[in-house]
C-alpha cells in the first residue's frame, strides 16, 4: 500500500491546519493531570494536534507497513492562550529511501494572527512491509 511520502517531493506543502484548543478542551487537560487551569498550555499539545492532522493526511498508518515516530524538536517563541486561533502549516523537509526503509523530516510553522509563535521538525520513518 501507498502514502503520500511514496510520492512526495521535500518542498510539498501540507495543512493548513486549525490546532486550536478552546478553553473547555485547555479545562479538561487540566483536569485529567490534577492542575490548575492554565493562562498557557504546554507547546507539545499544539504539535500533537498538528502531528495526528499530519498523519491523517500523508495516510502513514496502515497494517501494510511500520509508521515510527524517530523524534521531535520544537522551538516556541511565546505562550498561547486557551480559545486562540493557531494554525499548523507543514513542509516536507527531506524524503528519501534506502533499503525499503523511508525517512522524512517535515517542519512544522505554528501561527497566531501574523505572527510564528513557534516551530517544530518531525522525523517520520516508514518500514514497508
Amino acid at each position: 500500500m501507498n502514502n503520500s511520502l511514496t510520492q512526495d517531493q521535500p518542498g510539498k506543502i501540507y495543512g493548513p491546519y486549525d490546532v486550536s484548543v478552546s478553553k473547555s478542551q485547555s479545562d479538561e487537560y487540566c483536569r485529567i493531570f490534577g492542575i490548575s487551569p492554565r493562562r498557557s498550555l504546554p507547546p507539545l499539545i499544539y504539535v500533537a494536534f498538528a502531528l495526528t492532522k499530519l498523519i491523517n493526511e500523508l495516510g502513514i498508518i496502515s497494517k501494510d507497513f511500520e509508521t515510527i515516530h524517530g523524534g521531535q524538536e520544537v522551538k516556541w517563541h511565546k505562550p498561547v492562550t486557551p480559545g486562540e486561533k493557531i494554525t499548523a502549516k507543514c513542509k516536507l523537509k527531506s524524503n528519501i529511501e534506502r533499503k525499503k526503509i523511508r525517512f522524512a523530516s517535515i517542519t512544522v510553522e505554528y501561527i497566531s494572527g501574523n505572527d510564528t509563535i513557534g516551530k517544530s521538525t518531525t522525523v517520520i520513518i516508514i518500514k514497508q512491509g
